[in-house]
């Protein structure tokens, strides 16, 4: 298959995956940075906070 780039996930332990952010959307507003940490929202289901090599971060899902 064709390889996909953005933010993957998936709730039934990897038997199906779910592409929540692509393109634009992977960066934070106006970065250009490269994606250096990551982790998940202990308290929303879904939600993730990716941190930037620059000074930014972002959440995507939930």
């Amino acid at each position: 298959g064709a390889w996909e780039f953005g933010y993957w996930f998936s709730t039934d332990d990897c038997a199906t995956w779910r592409r929540i952010a692509t393109g634009t959307d992977f960066f934070a507003e106006g970065s250009i940075d490269n994606p250096g940490t990551i982790a998940g929202d202990l308290n929303v289901q879904g939600r993730f906070y990716v941190g930037f090599q620059g000074s930014a971060f972002k959440y995507f899902g939930g």
